[in-house]
């Protein structure tokens, strides 16, 4: 066998990394709120960041602000729709 004594599944890290909190998770709106702040920060690019926050988002793209933010092209436009 592996000697392997857990196993972590990115997916779960990538719908909300504060998974990894000890005092639990945050909620979609502050993780993306930090998340934006960092991308416009370090320059990312729109799609990067747009692509990044549709997998916090998941199913929430369906709501009226996810789909605002899929219209978004720009970083600003994005931040816009978390009033940042």
């Amino acid at each position: 066998m592996t000697g392997c004594s857990s196993v972590m599944l990115a997916r779960a890290a990538e719908w909300n990394c504060s998974i990894f909190r000890k005092d639990g998770m945050l909620p979609i709106d502050t993780v993306i709120k930090e998340y934006l702040k960092l991308a416009v920060d370090y320059d990312n690019s729109p799609s990067n960041s747009k692509y990044c926050i549709q997998n916090i988002l998941r199913e929430l793209q369906e709501t009226p602000r996810g789909r605002r933010f899929l219209e978004c092209q720009t970083l600003e436009q994005i931040c816009a729709i978390w009033d940042l």
